[in-house]
């Protein structure tokens, strides 16, 4: 992304912990935001949906699968069934249960709405012509959560300016930092001028 240059770039990191959406322009931040809200809380929400439907417990392994296989900011996967193994909460045996979509959509719909509120909220405190690029250049999404079926659509249905998934968003920042270490002394002023 073109950071350093007199334009807008925004992006929007979505991770396991924390979901984060900035607009960035000559090296620095013009607006920003953040939530404590990420792919964990999508993993809580199912798991505890799952308790309180099913009566059952699945390893998080599990709840991996199931938010990447039948998760949809959309919808687009409900009808769909995937067979898990469980473990039922009051005799504590080993089961199998079935898992639908539905269920595993509407235990993210509230968090999936409020990362998406997080996303408008900062474009709209944009400049106007630094509106004018996101909306030519469009946003970034970045980070695992970012990954979730049909997420960058819903962010480009709300915010109105197209989404752009990152090449490998799980591990883009890990490859940003990287990047940094690997270019410190150019950066060294940057980094300098924030602790200022």
């Amino acid at each position: 992304m073109p950071i350093q240059e007199p334009i807008g770039s925004a992006i929007a990191v979505l991770g396991a912990g924390a979901s984060e959406a900035a607009l960035i322009s000559l090296g620095g931040i013009v607006t920003s935001g953040a939530r404590r809200l990420g792919g964990n809380d999508l993993d809580s929400a199912i798991a505890t949906l799952l308790r309180m439907r099913q009566g059952v417990v699945v390893a998080p392994a599990t709840l991996e699968m199931l938010k990447m296989t039948l998760g949809s900011a959309l919808g687009s996967t409900n009808g769909m069934v995937e067979k898990v193994p469980a473990r039922n909460v009051e005799r504590g045996e080993p089961v199998e249960v079935d898992v639908g979509a539905d269920l595993v959509n509407q235990a993210m719909v509230e968090i999936v709405a409020q990362t998406v509120r997080l996303i408008q909220e900062c474009l709209a405190d944009a400049p106007p012509d630094l509106s004018q690029d996101v909306s030519a250049r469009g946003l970034t999404l970045v980070g695992g959560h970012a990954l979730l079926n049909d997420f960058a659509e819903l962010i480009a249905v709300g915010t109105g300016v197209d989404v752009v998934l990152a090449p490998h968003p799980d591990v883009v920042v890990i490859q940003g930092l990287l990047a940094c270490l690997e270019e410190m002394s150019a950066l060294h002023a940057l980094f300098r001028g924030i602790d200022d």
